[in-house]
């Protein structure tokens, strides 16, 4: 496709509606289902459990279901996805509509909800190259953050007004709803205008093998995919105590309500959005190196603060340094990682970097339910502020790592990969 010919933009536009849409309904069903068990709970175990139920399972899908997004047609996998978890929402309303909480039946729809969030995240994280020309991709990922926080800033909002006023049932109910609509815009996009064109391969046991083999061959063989996974883990292994620290920081000991949890949520999608922006204009240039390292630092100092027991308006406003931190660090790396990589990777690495984004949330999410026990939310955050300074010199003693993030261009990463001789 030429670079002139704008025809990609209606599929990148319905596309991005889709994902708008998905992401819209699931932040507002999560803050729904956590709300409604915290509600009937006096601590934070029963969230634990749920929360670890899903963490699990993404650990063990998410790798898995890589191959799967590299052999079938992407659209399709987005759209099956999609189905699925709105059938999921459907049930559990029902639930919620019937019941009180009930730890296994929750953990069970949450695991089936996770494998259908997996699916999607596999179709996707490759979509974005099949729609849009190689030179708009800088832009289009930045786009794609600004789109997914303003997602978690509407949903936000709406999820604290539809849960005041007309419960969790209802929110649940609007959750599925907006997950039909997506799948009505994903069906309309046009495979015959597509970038790339869309792999449809016969899958045999042996091929996805040999596909989930050569994923993590490329992985372990490129030590610039191995830095960026082990800082992916590192960051969000320690990002994930506050995920979980917040309801319950807000709710019992800050004594505020549903509305001002979602406010502090929604200033995170701003400071993300205001990141996004930066990055898309380059008005950070193009040194992701030092654009990293002021994300650490403005994330460690905005986490210390958080502790500190402070009014909710200050929470909000470190909450949206917090977002804009964790822009300026993922997107760059991203955005270097996706466009080096040749096409016919980038479900496989795309979603084993995702793994990794959760590979540490297991224990992380055990020992907070143990420190929160032991020690004020102050220490923990204090502890979790010095371990992520504690990044910045890792990344600079790694040379071949800082020069990749200075760099002006991409490399493709390996010539076998690129050329699709990587036998194994």
């Amino acid at each position: 496709m030429k670079s002139n010919d704008l025809s990609w933009r209606k599929n990148y536009y319905l596309f991005q509606s889709a994902n708008f849409i998905s992401l819209f309904g699931e932040f507002l069903g999560g803050i729904a289902l956590h709300w409604w068990v915290l509600e009937h709970s006096e601590g934070m175990s029963e969230i634990s459990i749920i929360f670890m139920v899903g963490t699990i399972i993404r650990l063990v899908s998410l790798p898995l279901l890589g191959p799967v997004g590299d052999s079938f047609s992407r659209k399709k996998i987005i759209n099956l996805a999609d189905q699925i978890a709105c059938v999921i929402c459907v049930m559990l309303a029902v639930f919620i509509y019937f019941s009180e909480p009930n730890i296994p039946i929750l953990c069970l729809l949450t695991g089936a909800s996770t494998i259908a969030n997996s699916l999607f995240r596999t179709g996707s994280i490759g979509m974005t190259p099949e729609l849009v020309p190689a030179e708009k991709m800088p832009w289009a990922i930045s786009q794609n953050q600004i789109l997914a926080n303003l997602a978690i800033i509407i949903g936000g909002a709406v999820g604290t007004l539809f849960i005041s006023l007309m419960g969790v049932f209802y929110t649940i109910v609007l959750n599925a709803i907006t997950l039909g609509i997506a799948v009505i815009l994903i069906r309309l996009i046009d495979t015959t205008k597509l970038v790339i064109s869309e792999t449809h391969e016969p899958i045999t046991i042996r091929k996805y093998g040999r596909d989930f083999i050569q994923g993590l061959h490329l992985l372990g063989t490129e030590k610039i995919l191995l830095a960026s996974f082990a800082l992916i883990i590192a960051v969000n292994f320690l990002l994930t105590p506050f995920d979980l620290i917040l309801p319950y920081y807000i709710q019992k000991i800050h004594l505020a309500s549903v509305w001002e949890l979602g406010l502090i949520e929604s200033s995170i999608g701003i400071g993300s959005i205001v990141g996004s922006f930066l990055l898309s204009r380059k008005i950070l240039g193009n040194n992701a190196l030092s654009t990293i390292i002021s994300a650490l630092l403005v994330m460690a100092i905005s986490l210390y603060f958080f502790g500190l027991a402070l009014g909710v308006n200050t929470l909000i406003i470190l909450g949206g340094l917090l977002g804009l931190g964790e822009v300026l660090l993922f997107i760059p790396i991203r955005t270097k990682i996706v466009i080096a990589l040749p096409h016919r990777f980038r479900s496989r690495i795309g979603v084993i970097f995702a793994f990794g984004q959760q590979l540490g949330k297991p224990l992380a999410i055990a020992y907070t339910a143990t420190l929160i026990k032991s020690y004020a939310p102050a220490t923990v955050l204090s502890g979790i502020a010095v371990l992520m300074l504690t990044l910045i010199p890792t990344i600079i003693l790694m040379p071949f790592y800082s020069s990749f993030l200075k760099g002006d261009s991409v490399p493709v990463l390996t010539k076998n990969a690129a050329a699709g001789s990587l036998n194994l």
